[in-house]
């Protein structure tokens, strides 16, 4: 009985996997329409427009570097299976998991599924399915990767691919086959439709049925549903050109059909005989041939020897293959900086993989995801999706910027974040984190609500516990900087690290280094002892301005939550008072335009200032006879280097945490200006606080607004200190001393 029961059970299972299999054939065909092919290469109607099988014989040189470029990136993006549940449907019966919100944006603007994403209740990843099993082991002789790859490389060289898909008795696909394109023929009938796939040349052939071959095309224009227009093909007179430059510059190493020189007989008895003329071709070979060139050879008979020059061609041939080549990569979207190696550095290496995934990649993921999601994957089910990741890499420095920004306004938690990027969820993750503080809402006490009959600005209801006899009232509690003991005005808020700031002061690091030693170069190639002054006469004005305009709006993201750090307080002392208050943007934007120019300044007169210090010990070890003249130059390359590798490793991390730390409490004290309930601020010292800090916090541990804590002798826009830090990688903090009675 359970035999029977069992066998019943496969039987449904069958049926169930036989419907899920059944193709769908759509009732209507495509218009009857005349069908054009291409009789001409030229406009002249001399050359024959290149058949499938000359445009696979030319998949090479810069052809097949291009499309081996586009096809690989495409076989490299991970081909993702999903499915969406829709009102009154049940759940997949098959291993998914939650997809993100990324992916979930990703999936709603991908118009392969539009549709089916806005229509549906739910979206999940799907983990095991008979067909990604069929996607990652195509057939006993192909995996995944070559299957997308293979695909791709027909579509670029003929502007076509074809999948046979064979089935079992039950009508399940039980592989993919890539057939070969050039050898693919639509069979119509007579009203024009398709009928039917014929493989193979006539006198051998084979029939395929529509339903079982699984077309991709290229648009063309010539024949709108049964044919494609390679990249190869729109480039293919310059492919042509280049062939034949190649071959004709092999031509003219082997010396076919150009001789070099002429010899004839002068004498008065005639001509050479043909004997005599080869016997003297011999020994002019076997003396010059190779590394014989130059040499002198004496003849015993009367002739003359003329040289034959040809008007040189080698430049105009260079010039033609480097149009050819860019009309290539021009057709195939792919950048030139990736078909060479000449003036390429890391960064437009980097543009041009990000050219091409988002000029080529993405539109050749776009055009296969529409046709796997709506005539494969729905062979299967119909509400599975078929969607390639998005291949055009994320701006790291604005992704950055974002997941701050999101973390510090509590658009996302933690392990949202760690969720992205692969992570497991860590305790105390869910809980949204405070803008101003990056403390969880939970650490947060609220204080006792004020009598109802308190108007704003009146001083709060009197603790039930005495104060510290050193305070004239309890330290109002704070969002910003969270416990903290009275004594010794200590914090433990958590300040910003400025990574983001330190990615971009080492891009702007890297293109200093950059345009000084190429004029370091020009200089000492006259000189191999560098003049005075070599490295005041950089342009330092405009790395002032390039590393101020850069790190303006990290200074400014970071300033405003220093303003919402009193904006915070502010709403917890008088509720619905301060919602929609803020610091007015041009004055938040101006300070920070100053203050990102005055460390600018400050951090490039640091660095100039390194380097002529360099140039100094080189002169001094120079005259001391430790280096020789003949090394001047390559000790004081190195010594520049060594600037900046220190500037992009520990300066730029340093200067990060400094300039954040001042932007987050200089916007503190552009909002305790604003609001005018503020008086003043309270020195707060970090747990590690040096003995420099703690006598500034001991000597004036609070000031009002237009007071400094303390005033630097050697002056410049850092003497007066207004607000932490007071040093480099200084991490004391500040906090408002509220003006309750109302006085100026």
């Amino acid at each position: 009985m359970a035999g029977i029961i069992t066998r019943a059970i496969a039987w449904l299972d069958a049926i169930e996997a036989a419907r899920y299999a059944k193709p769908v054939i759509t009732k209507s065909e495509p218009p009857l329409a005349p069908i054009e092919s291409e009789t001409y290469l030229d406009a002249y109607g001399v050359n024959d427009a290149p058949t499938q099988g000359q445009l696979i014989k030319s998949y090479r040189g810069t052809a097949y570097a291009c499309a081996n470029l586009c096809a690989q990136a495409v076989a490299a993006t991970p081909l993702r299976l999903y499915v969406t549940t829709g009102r009154g449907q049940a759940k997949p019966r098959v291993e998914t998991r939650a997809v993100s919100r990324k992916t979930m944006q990703w999936l709603s603007q991908n118009p392969s599924c539009t549709k089916q994403v806005a229509g549906a209740v739910d979206v999940e990843e799907v983990l095991e399915h008979p067909i990604l099993e069929l996607l990652q082991n195509v057939n006993r002789e192909l995996d995944g990767f070559s299957l997308m790859e293979i695909t791709d490389l027909y579509m670029e060289v003929v502007g076509s691919a074809y999948w046979y898909l064979p089935r079992d008795p039950l009508r399940n696909i039980e592989a993919i086959w890539i057939l070969q394109s050039q050898f693919v023929t639509p069979v119509y009938d007579k009203a024009g439709k398709l009928k039917e796939y014929k493989y193979g040349s006539e006198d051998k052939s084979k029939r395929f049925s529509k339903d079982d071959i699984l077309p991709f095309y290229l648009p063309s224009l010539g024949n709108l549903y049964n044919d494609g227009y390679s990249p190869l093909r729109a480039a293919y007179e310059s492919v042509l050109m280049e062939e034949n430059g190649k071959a004709h510059a092999a031509a003219l190493q082997k010396n076919n059909a150009r001789p070099d020189m002429l010899v004839w007989a002068t004498g008065e008895g005639g001509g050479l005989g043909e004997d005599e003329s080869k016997r003297l071709e011999r020994r002019f070979n076997r003396k010059f041939r190779e590394g014989g060139t130059g040499g002198i050879m004496v003849v015993g008979d009367e002739v003359d020897i003329r040289p034959l020059n040809f008007p040189p061609k080698d430049v105009q041939f260079a010039l033609m293959a480097n149009l050819n080549k860019e009309d290539i990569a021009n057709a195939y979207g792919v950048p030139m900086s990736l078909l060479q190696t000449k003036d390429v550095n890391r960064a437009n290496a980097e543009a041009g993989h990000y050219q091409l995934a988002k000029n080529a990649v993405l539109p050749r993921c776009r055009r296969l995801d529409q046709r796997l999601t709506q005539r494969f994957a729905v062979l299967f089910d119909p509400r599975l999706i078929l969607i390639f990741d998005d291949p055009v890499p994320e701006d790291r420095e604005f992704m950055l910027k974002k997941r701050q920004a999101d973390l510090g306004m509590g658009v996302l938690v933690i392990n949202e974040a760690r969720a992205e990027d692969g992570r497991e969820p860590v305790e105390g993750g869910d809980i949204p984190l405070v803008p101003s503080s990056m403390s969880t809402l939970e650490s947060i006490v609220d204080p006792p609500d004020p009598p109802p009959q308190l108007m704003p600005g009146a001083p709060p209801a009197a603790p039930d516990e005495e104060p510290d006899e050193e305070e004239d009232k309890p330290a109002p509690k704070s969002v910003a900087h969270g416990p903290r003991d009275k004594v010794g005005r200590k914090h433990n808020r958590r300040l910003p690290k400025g990574r983001a700031l330190a990615e971009t002061l080492q891009g702007q690091f890297r293109k200093q280094q950059t345009v000084i030693m190429k004029r370091f170069k020009a200089i000492t190639k006259e000189s191999w002892r560098p003049p005075d002054g070599i490295f005041d006469g950089a342009p330092w004005s405009e790395f002032d301005i390039s590393m101020a305009n850069a790190s303006r709006g990290h200074l400014t993201v970071t300033a405003t939550e220093g303003v919402d750090v009193v904006k915070s307080d502010l709403q917890r002392r008088f509720p619905g008072e301060f919602d929609s208050w803020s610091v007015p943007p041009v004055k938040l934007q101006e300070a920070m335009a100053q203050a990102s120019m005055d460390f600018s300044v400050s951090t490039n007169n640091t660095t100039r200032l390194a380097l002529n210090d360099a140039l100094g010990k080189l002169r001094t070890e120079l005259a001391e006879g430790i280096i020789t003249e003949g090394n001047t130059v390559s000790a004081l390359t190195a010594r520049v280097k060594g600037v900046f590798e220190d500037a992009e490793t520990y300066r730029a991390q340093r200067i990060a945490v400094t300039e954040s730390n001042r932007a987050i409490h200089q916007g503190e004290r552009l909002a305790a200006q604003e609001c005018g309930y503020v008086k003043g601020f309270r020195w707060l010292l970090s747990d590690d606080a040096c003995e420099q800090c703690k006598a500034v916090a001991a000597k004036m541990p609070e000031v009002d607004l237009t007071s400094p804590f303390t005033v630097d002798d050697k002056g410049g826009p850092y003497a007066e200190i207004y607000h932490p830090p007071l040093h480099p990688n200084c991490q004391c903090s500040m906090m408002e001393v509220f003006n309750w009675e109302g006085e100026e």
